[in-house]
């Protein structure tokens, strides 16, 4: 089912994120493969652990943690995490205000934390695929421990996609075709655009 979903839908709906992230904001191959690593880590992780409290307390813990006012929270948590990005890399290396200075060195100048915080917000963001693994894992697991191996089991399975590929070509291949500073810095802030379009988007879908 992660190899499936890996594959598929979990494909369609981070490459817009994950690709912009790693294109606009880092250069070099393998900066690239480190930042995607962890965030496929960090989305394994949150699917371990969601898996564990399935397992732990049933469909219990399904119902409570994605009703209807929480699942709302989620989505718009993680939509101004995207839209903060896509801000970011749109004000470019020198933003005016202190603030900006403060959260474009956090999430964007260091790769492995905003990849790896990335990778958990993706991985806790509700989606039917997602509820679905979540019963079945409720439903098959016989203790906490063999939920949270059937979570990382799954998450293992949506990390073995194209994305690994796109995502290190997407940090590569810029910094090789691009030599000059200036149009990387347009590109790195088109790339910020995107994100930002596709937060607006996903804003619409959730309200």
């Amino acid at each position: 089912m992660g190899l499936m979903l890996g594959w598929g839908p979990c494909l369609a709906f981070c490459t817009p994120i994950v690709i912009p992230c790693v294109a606009g904001s880092r250069r070099g191959w393998l900066e690239a493969f480190k930042g995607i690593l962890a965030f496929s880590f960090a989305r394994i992780g949150a699917y371990g652990v969601l898996g564990l409290l399935a397992a732990l307390l049933g469909g219990l813990a399904r119902e409570r943690f994605y009703s209807e006012r929480w699942e709302w929270t989620i989505w718009i948590f993680g939509i101004l995490f995207v839209l903060i990005l896509g801000i970011l890399l749109v004000l470019g290396k020198e933003p005016r205000f202190r603030l900006c200075h403060v959260l474009r060195r956090a999430m964007v100048d260091s790769p492995i934390k905003s990849m790896t915080f990335l990778g958990i917000v993706v991985g806790i963001l509700p989606c039917a695929p997602l509820l679905g693994i979540l019963a079945y894992i409720a439903y098959l697991s016989k203790s906490a421990l063999a939920g949270a191996f059937w979570g990382l089991s799954f998450g293992l399975g949506t990390a073995s996609s194209p994305l690994i590929i796109f995502g290190t070509l997407a940090g590569g291949l810029p910094g090789t075709l691009i030599r000059s500073p200036r149009i990387y810095s347009i590109f790195s802030r088109l790339c910020g655009l995107f994100l930002i379009g596709f937060a607006i988007q996903m804003m619409i879908k959730v309200v």
